[in-house]
């Protein structure tokens, strides 16, 4: 767990596309810093501007120990093909393996912060698993709890320290399959049960939990994905129903495959691809979120504008002792 407040946020890896041709995808090697400052958030990078990551999207990953950007898998070239390597910040060369090539898993760390979770997953032959793993940077990776069912373009929260809750994604390369169901892990019990039914389905979403300003409990969080801009949340409150309810105040824009991060009380969302549309590509745009019970409010942060657009990467929170990307 991190010992000091999260003050920024780190957006790694992803692509840009240049233009409407999907061959043209840049996959992002580079690092941007967005710090911010209670309500207002600065545009920013790095002030070690040559912090690097290997690009690519779909990639799985986390700030192992409170300090160590750590990245697995995702795709990394014009074939879409799954990779299975795994980079620390400023390192370009893989530091550890995966036992499987995977792109566009779940992930969330686990073990007090020192493991990455890595769940489901497709690879280069375009086949869906629902194996799962568990590494980090030190250790060779393990198998992890296989899931329920196959799993793609899913998503991963934290429902206690002790449980885990997967949601939405594919369970085959076709939309008409993107679930609702959910599937939650307790480490306690060492099995896995059927959680609360979404109301939607999502995919190429994110997910999160923050801070309720009304009461003070945790509200976790489904938000977007291809094709929808629903927002749905959980109360998880001893004398409240547990069960997802959509937001009346939807995500802004259809935006697929966004960064999005929770710090306390906001839920922040990054950049992202708008609608899929090939022409219009990744967006720079940022917001954030805040939730008075059941009630939402979406605010675009104006003063952040991402240095570059990106879709399908990764948003770090940052400790408060490394802003500045002092890493390592």
């Amino acid at each position: 767990m991190l010992s000091d407040p999260q003050k920024s946020v780190l957006l790694l890896s992803g692509a840009l596309q240049e233009d409407s041709q999907d061959s043209n995808l840049v996959y992002l090697d580079t690092t941007e810093e967005i710090v911010l400052d209670g309500t207002n958030s600065s545009s920013g990078h790095c002030n070690k501007s040559e912090h690097v990551i290997k690009g690519a999207i779909g990639s799985s990953g986390g700030l192992i120990k409170g300090r160590i950007p750590f990245l697995c898998g995702g795709m990394r070239d014009i074939n879409i093909t799954a990779s299975n390597d795994c980079y620390v910040m400023d390192n370009m060369k893989p530091v550890n393996f995966l036992s499987k090539e995977r792109a566009y898993a779940a992930s969330v760390l686990v073990n007090e912060d020192r493991h990455l979770w890595i769940l489901g997953c497709w690879n280069r032959n375009k086949y869906i698993f629902k194996s799962t793993e568990i590494v980090s940077p030190d250790d060779e990776p393990i198998h992890g709890p296989t899931m329920p069912l196959e799993l793609v373009n899913h998503c991963a929260l934290k429902l206690d320290e002790n449980t885990v809750l997967v949601n939405g994604g594919l369970n085959s390369l076709k939309p008409k399959m993107a679930e609702k169901r959910t599937f939650e892990y307790s480490f306690h019990h060492g099995k896995w049960s059927q959680g609360p039914s979404l109301n939607q389905v999502h995919w190429g979403h994110v997910c999160g939990t923050i801070v309720n300003t009304a009461d003070g409990y945790k509200t976790h969080l489904v938000i977007g994905g291809v094709d929808s801009q629903t927002v749905e949340l959980m109360n998880r409150k001893p004398e409240t129903e547990t069960k997802w309810i959509v937001v009346k105040e939807q995500q802004p824009r259809k935006i697929s495959y966004p960064m999005g991060v929770a710090i306390d009380k906001t839920f922040y969302l990054f950049g992202g691809r708008q609608d899929l549309d090939p022409i219009i590509g990744a967006t720079n745009e940022s917001w954030s979120m805040e939730c008075f019970g059941t009630n939402c409010t979406w605010s675009q942060l104006d003063h952040v504008i991402m240095r570059t657009p990106r879709h399908g990467g990764l948003a770090l929170a940052i400790p408060e002792s490394l802003s500045g990307c002092d890493f390592l």
